[in-house]
């Protein structure tokens, strides 16, 4: 059986916030991508660690500050006590893949480059 999903459950600000933050991530992934075929090919520049960088600084910013403030099981110090491994993990393989893609940027274009990720 089908549920009607209430407008207000849909449309709550947890819901918004996150799209809004995840947003926020697209965008700078997106400048960043736009900034590193400029730079690549306008300058010789090829910098990928110091493109991302911005990103990352915001992301812990924005998450560890959430997770630093809630109460229960789900706070900062329970996750990396619990999970702090798995965490590390995906960390890695996410800055090595962005590595990549940005550094893509120097033998190709843009267009290209996005077409491939997706």
């Amino acid at each position: 059986m089908i549920q009607r999903i209430q407008a207000r459950k849909l449309f709550s600000w947890n819901v918004l916030k996150i799209i809004i933050l995840g947003q926020l991530v697209s965008l700078l992934i997106c400048g960043t991508g736009v900034t590193s075929q400029y730079m690549a090919g306008s300058y010789k520049v090829n910098t990928p660690m110091l493109q991302s960088f911005l990103n990352y600084c915001l992301l812990l910013l924005v998450y560890t500050t959430i997770l630093a403030f809630r109460k229960g099981d789900d706070n900062l110090w329970m996750i990396l006590k619990k999970r702090s491994w798995k965490y590390a993990l995906l960390g890695l393989a996410d800055v090595e893949a962005n590595y990549m893609v940005v550094k893509a940027y120097q033998y190709t274009t843009l267009t290209s480059v996005q077409g491939q990720t997706r």
